[in-house]
């Protein structure tokens, strides 16, 4: 090889490996990100499971009281939602969307279903995470679907009612 054709080649070298370390840090921030939401979906589902039990309790009795529980009930989800649309504008930022075109289409909810759903994550463990019902969860993967063509989507929706029936058994 000449001079030339191994600087290049080294420069080339270069420069991959400083994307592999850009997306080593990506991936680390997102695990973290990940964690973190694990924890804070597992606390934010004991917490509203909590207040509602509460607000059914003293609905009869203390009427104001109630109401007053299902505002701080409100109030929850609207800071877990606007929580959930942060990581979604971090996740535009990153590289785990911007290779979609599609990406712009979707919802936030969308979004982090379709990167938990591309994690291999059941079913279930987004609906843990997100706070939302399984069937919610299924049908946002149907909608996902419809707005992405076949060739675009990494997996069939029906493929994860398998997954559902290995974690059960």
């Amino acid at each position: 090889m000449a001079k030339g054709e191994l600087i290049r080649c080294r420069s080339d070298i270069e420069e991959q490996q400083k994307r592999l370390e850009n997306n080593l840090e990506g991936l680390n921030q997102l695990s973290l990100t990940n964690e973190l939401l694990g924890v804070q979906a597992e606390l934010y589902s004991k917490l509203t499971e909590e207040i509602h039990k509460l607000a059914a309790k003293t609905r009869k009795g203390y009427p104001e009281l109630a109401g007053s529980i299902d505002k701080t009930a409100d109030d929850t989800k609207t800071i877990f939602r606007n929580r959930l649309a942060a990581i979604a504008e971090k996740l535009d930022d990153s590289n785990l969307l911007k290779n979609n075109d599609f990406s712009k289409e979707l919802s936030d909810m969308e979004k982090m279903i379709l990167v938990l759903w591309e994690m291999n994550y059941s079913t279930s463990e987004i609906a843990l995470l997100l706070g939302i019902s399984q069937a919610s969860v299924r049908s946002i993967k149907v909608r996902i679907k419809d707005k992405t063509s076949t060739k675009n989507c990494p997996k069939e929706v029906d493929s994860d009612a398998t997954d559902e029936q290995q974690t059960s058994t």
